[in-house]
């Protein structure tokens, strides 16, 4: 299975940690803003594999790197539970910096955090200044089972030893390095973007497209990227999304919405609308080509499923298809010839591409603004059969209709480099005769 690297080398998503930020755009709707107080780092999927203790020298260890310069780490959260047979009591969390010099120690009784169950619990440490590289270490004594996740891709999980402090050979006894990742997270902040939106025309069609301004400051002049989301106020659906890049600590943005939702069509039916953005993410040789991105869900055999992502260019033709390890499932025959020219395509898809016509299967997300804590804001359009032949793009696209008459509102969303998410809802609406 062929491996492909979209993102530029101005992304930070394939350099950073994964970050677990989840983005409440139902609140700041409802409140008119919302801001990321912590910010939380990790590189695990949330689910254990496993659990392991240690002995009492030895220490579980996550190296991080600080979001930005100057970050406030606060906390550290541990998926963890007791030993049934605990030698020790005592839990002990330190930071080092690069050099292994300590920066900060929380000590305090394993069960005051941790019970019989594995539970994620959060261990509050003095706020600390990180910049560049920082390990979080923890020992538990033979008291704890900390949490293991086999499925990242990232290599920072460590052993380590106190008095000197210093980073251990790696010898445990059935877990290879590249496979053990010890499911500790990372809690800060640093200072939060602000923003304000204006709408300069509310009337939206494609001859006059409503127009909204978006200004955001950032005093640690670390600004990343912007959104805006247009929301159809009686189905709280997202028809419409749009990207911007950002650097410094000012923006002053224009955006324009020309009256439309974008869904997936396939032989004459339409599917969504889905969650649809440009990218900003790929390598300007093959930018038109994969112009546009949706996440989605591949159904293949044995009901397997995997979390991928779809692309589409400026035309609307399906480009390619990739998880976020860069193994592609599908590349088009424009995308094949631009990146590896000269080559036969019907050989490449013979050897290469997974897809199945008329057996794998593609749900493509579709998101919505919740109206209450009941309701849900992840679905997903189809799936879809797909039919036709790789050389056509199983007959996928990518396309803009009418958004029906009505009101839609506004939602701004400003990003820096350190991870916080700040979003707000315009006071107006867009409205569409």
């Amino acid at each position: 299975m062929p491996r492909v690297e979209l993102r530029s080398e101005e992304s930070r998503d394939g350099l950073m940690v994964r970050v677990l930020v989840l983005i409440l755009i139902g609140m700041a709707a409802a409140t008119g803003i919302a801001g990321a107080e912590l910010v939380r780092l990790g590189y695990d999927d949330g689910s254990a594999e496993d659990a392991i203790w240690m002995d009492g020298l030895r220490g579980h260890a996550v190296l991080y790197d600080a979001p930005c310069e100057n970050w406030t780490l606060s906390g550290v959260e541990i998926l963890g539970k007791l030993a049934p047979e605990p030698r020790s009591e005592m839990l002990i969390v330190e930071i080092w910096d690069r050099n292994l010099s300590l920066l900060s120690r929380a000590t305090d009784r394993a069960r005051s955090y941790f019970s019989d169950n594995l539970t994620w619990s959060v261990v509050d440490i003095p706020d600390t200044t990180v910049s560049g590289s920082f390990l979080i270490s923890v020992y538990e004594f033979a008291g704890v089972y900390v949490g293991v996740d086999n499925s990242s891709r990232y290599q920072r999980s460590a052993l380590t030893a106190r008095n000197p402090n210093r980073i251990l050979p790696w010898d445990l006894e059935n877990r290879s390095y590249n496979q053990t990742n010890w499911m500790i997270r990372a809690l800060g902040s640093s200072p939060a973007p602000r923003i304000s939106l204006e709408m300069k025309r509310e009337r939206a069609s494609q001859a006059s497209p409503a127009e909204i301004r978006v200004m955001a400051l950032d005093e640690d002049d670390n600004l990343l990227r912007a959104a805006l989301y247009i929301i159809d106020n009686s189905s709280h659906e997202i028809v419409w999304s749009e990207m911007k890049a950002l650097e410094g600590g000012r923006a002053d943005l224009e955006f324009s919405w020309p009256a439309a939702v974008r869904q997936i069509s396939l032989d004459g039916s339409y599917y969504g609308p889905v969650f649809a953005a440009n990218e900003l993410r790929v390598p300007e040789n093959v930018s038109h080509l994969l112009a546009f991105s949706v996440p989605a869900i591949l159904e293949g055999r044995e009901n397997l499923t995997l979390f991928v992502q779809a692309y589409f260019g400026q035309d609307g033709r399906f480009n390619a298809l990739i998880d976020s390890y860069g193994r592609a499932y599908y590349l088009s025959s424009d995308l094949v010839e631009r990146t590896m020219p000269g080559g036969n395509y019907s050989q490449f898809v013979m050897e290469n591409i997974s897809l199945v016509p008329g057996e794998s299967r593609i749900g493509f997300l579709k998101m919505r603004l919740p109206a209450n804590t009941e309701e849900e804001a992840v679905e997903f359009a189809g799936p879809v059969l797909l039919a036709g032949s790789a050389q056509e793009g199983y007959g996928l696209r990518l396309e803009e209709t009418a958004a029906r008459s009505g009101e839609y509102i506004i939602l701004a969303e400003v990003q820096d480099l350190a991870f916080n998410v700040v979003g707000m809802a315009g006071d107006e609406m867009a409205r569409v005769a």
